[in-house]
């Protein structure tokens, strides 16, 4: 008999884990947001990572092998004729450095989702034709994207910042010629075959002793070997030192500009996080006024990113914004003067408010919402943080001051750190 062997109770924010008998962690928060709403996830360490250069290709598609086989005896099709009528997802993935599977459900068709979760665990199927038809897909994508400007650009963004490592090489015709049917599958198999190192979370509109009998059945029943797998540190980092490209592509008269500060940290707290966040935000509300204001002006503005935690602590913050070739230097130059100006003096009060405000608003309805609780449980159950935490996010929403501001700009943009890259359209 497959059973819950522990139980510990999280009493503030009314969340139980469970301890399975095959070592699986349950998380469960039973709410009332969503009459009709049950969003579940389950995770865990490894990924593409375990796997070579020659085998990347293989393990980073595998779970697109498995979505498009179907499950057990379900072909792709018998299986949505199956769930006609039902109304539940379920979609496994392998990422870097951990794979998982997301999914959600109306309460009643619950069981259904919990069979699809146990079917891409026990039962994912080969299917030799639908991945004929993926790859041909595949070619049509490859030969539209090289003609896109924007796709050429992100392409060569990536590669370029993942400093030219192997697995960050654009997706060509070449490197799909390595994907292989039966390798990946296998991968895939190897990723699922011990479930007793994942951590499934469940959020939403159940009670515990309906779901605990569905937990028994679909996931204390998983195969596990008790062994806890981690994530290999394959050496993709970011480039240093100052680097500054352009690319040509498109006939278009615009251009797009990226600017990345990257770097590594000793450690990150959840506050860093938080800050750094609101830093971002206060920093692309300055910017668009400087932009805008000028003569050339820019079609829009944006600003993003943080840390990253694996394979190290490190943060990245990207500026980008599209504009007139002609205006491309003048507005980096506005760019970097601005940064100069809040390493000085920090983000100027009147937009830290307005960042503090609008965060505080989404806040609110947020913590009504399945996703938020849902994504920051699994996070802090995974990565062993404490989750009661998550309460204290409405307060650390409000320490930020401009001289923290000032802090972390210091911290942040290193300008001997920092990666250039235009597109521009190619020379008549």
């Amino acid at each position: 008999m497959f059973v819950v062997w522990g139980e510990k109770k999280y009493p503030s924010i009314e969340t139980t884990e469970w301890t399975l008998s095959n070592g699986a962690k349950v998380i469960l928060k039973p709410t009332q947001f969503k009459n009709d709403e049950v969003q579940f996830s389950a995770i865990s360490w490894g990924g593409s990572s375990l796997y070579t250069d020659k085998d990347y290709v293989n393990a980073a598609n595998a779970s697109i092998i498995a979505s498009i086989g179907g499950i057990g005896e379900f072909d792709i099709q018998a299986l949505q004729k199956e769930l006609a009528g039902k109304n539940c997802f379920v979609s496994p993935s392998v990422a870097n450095y951990m794979q998982g599977l997301n999914g959600n459900s109306t309460t009643k068709d619950l069981e259904t989702a919990f069979q699809l979760l146990h079917g891409y665990f026990v039962a994912p199927r080969k299917d030799a034709n639908m991945f004929e038809v993926i790859k041909q897909q595949m070619k049509v994508q490859l030969a539209n994207k090289d003609k896109d400007p924007a796709s050429v650009f992100a392409d060569s963004v990536n590669y370029i910042m993942g400093n030219y490592h192997p697995r960050r090489k654009p997706f060509s015709m070449e490197t799909m010629q390595q994907l292989e049917l039966d390798r990946a599958f296998d991968i895939y198999k190897e990723r699922f075959s011990n479930a007793g190192q994942f951590t499934f979370t469940f959020v939403g509109n159940f009670e515990l002793e309906n779901i605990k009998t569905l937990v028994e059945k679909y996931i204390a029943s998983l195969p596990s070997t008790n062994q806890k797998e981690q994530w290999k540190d394959v050496g993709i980092r970011y480039p240093k030192g100052v680097v500054s490209k352009v690319i040509r592509k498109g006939k278009e008269p615009k251009a797009s500009v990226r600017l990345a500060f990257t770097g590594e940290v000793s450690e990150i707290s959840d506050l860093d996080e938080v800050q750094v966040g609101q830093l971002t935000k206060a920093l692309a509300i300055k910017l668009r006024e400087v932009l805008r204001e000028d003569a050339g002006g820019v079609y829009g503005v944006g600003v993003g990113g943080g840390f990253n935690r694996e394979p190290v602590n490190s943060y990245g913050i990207t500026i980008q914004f599209g504009c007139a070739p002609e205006n491309v230097d003048k507005l980096i130059a506005l760019v970097m003067e601005e940064i100069k100006n809040t390493k000085a003096n920090g983000v100027p009060a009147v937009n830290i408010e307005k960042v503090v405000a609008e965060q505080t608003r989404s806040l609110e309805n947020d913590i009504k919402e399945n996703s938020f609780w849902r994504f920051r449980l699994e996070q802090n159950f995974f990565r062993g943080t404490d989750p009661t935490q998550i309460l204290q996010a409405a307060d650390k929403i409000k320490l930020i001051t401009v001289d923290k501001t000032k802090e972390l700009a210091n911290k942040l943009f290193n300008e001997n750190n920092v990666v250039k890259l235009v597109l521009l359209p190619e020379q008549q």
